[in-house]
């Protein structure tokens, strides 16, 4: 193996970030991708939308709105606007992200969120909602909707002994045969109330969730993936899973892929990465029952439906 291959290098999701003081972790292996990061003014949006977010957090009593959406501007730079707080940008030909001013973790969520997509569409690579842990080397990721107890399995198994790998958004390289997860940042956001890993603290807040830091427990490089588990939302007595064909693993892919560019270019560009993936990796759904009790013995549940 050689000395690039185990170096060290800032960045996440398989993007080195060059000329950046921003801290969204560190990771070895072949990148995906190399690109800058700097802050900057951004230009006014366009009247040309390629798409629109509306997104809404609630802090006590107190509920915040904001939309974000995609402009195509002259010379091909792609940028997400904002009703509030900073836009991001990415320019195809240069291999830069530009940030506009805005408070450092606002900048951490929107680069990890959508700066770095912007980078990985264009890329050979699946990005998706999930979470992601390793354990004996193999990643094993977690796929599901808002509240369906991504971020809750990736903390209980942490406090089980496995490794972190990522939160909320999970890139898998697709280069190889076997598809690799790349290492997200080193944090997992939750709401205030329920905690993070035993023994972590606070790395940063936003308005509705605090960012618990699990660089101490994070897997360090890419980890080939051994299973993928699509998760309810929690209910029911007892815990519920089933194994799925290649064609409904490529269906709730293709419905959790994270595609930020032209969605006239999602088609063309996601299927064929959904179905090689599909044909590679285990996949099933899996439904645990609420409460604490129940994820308490997520990782035995884990273990059986595996």
């Amino acid at each position: 193996m050689s000395n690039a291959s185990i170096e060290r290098w800032p960045g996440c999701h398989g993007v080195r970030l060059r000329s950046s003081a921003l801290d969204v972790g560190a990771t070895s292996g072949h990148p995906l991708a190399d690109v800058t990061l700097r802050v900057a003014t951004l230009p006014d949006p366009i009247p040309d939308e390629l798409w629109r977010i509306h997104g809404e957090a609630i802090t006590g009593r107190v509920k915040r709105e904001v939309d974000r959406w995609l402009c195509r501007h002259p010379g091909g730079q792609l940028v997400v606007h904002a009703s509030a707080g900073p836009a991001v940008a990415f320019d195809p030909s240069t291999g830069e992200i530009v940030t506009s001013p805005g408070s450092e973790s606002l900048v951490l969520q929107l680069v990890t969120s959508f700066g770095l997509p912007l980078v990985l569409n264009g890329e050979p690579a699946l990005v998706v909602h999930a979470s992601a842990c390793v354990n004996d080397g193999e990643a094993v990721v977690f796929c599901g909707p808002s509240g369906s107890g991504k971020s809750s399995a990736l903390v209980r198994l942490l406090d089980a002994g496995w490794r972190g790998l990522t939160e909320d958004v999970c890139c898998f390289d697709m280069r190889r045969r076997q598809p690799l997860a790349w290492p997200g940042p080193p944090w997992v956001r939750r709401v205030p109330g329920d905690e993070g890993p035993h023994g972590a603290v606070v790395r940063f807040e936003s308005p509705d969730k605090l960012a618990w830091d699990i660089a101490p427990w994070q897997h360090d490089a890419p980890a080939p993936v051994s299973f993928m588990v699509f998760l309810d939302p929690p209910g029911g007595d007892e815990p519920e899973w089933r194994p799925l064909s290649r064609a409904e693993t490529v269906k709730q892919v293709a419905a959790q892929a994270v595609w930020v560019r032209d969605p006239s270019e999602a088609g063309r560009r996601l299927f064929g990465l959904a179905v090689d993936f599909a044909g590679q990796v285990r996949a099933l759904r899996l439904r645990i029952p609420r409460g604490p009790s129940w994820l308490e013995r997520f990782p035995e549940i884990l273990a059986a439906a595996m």
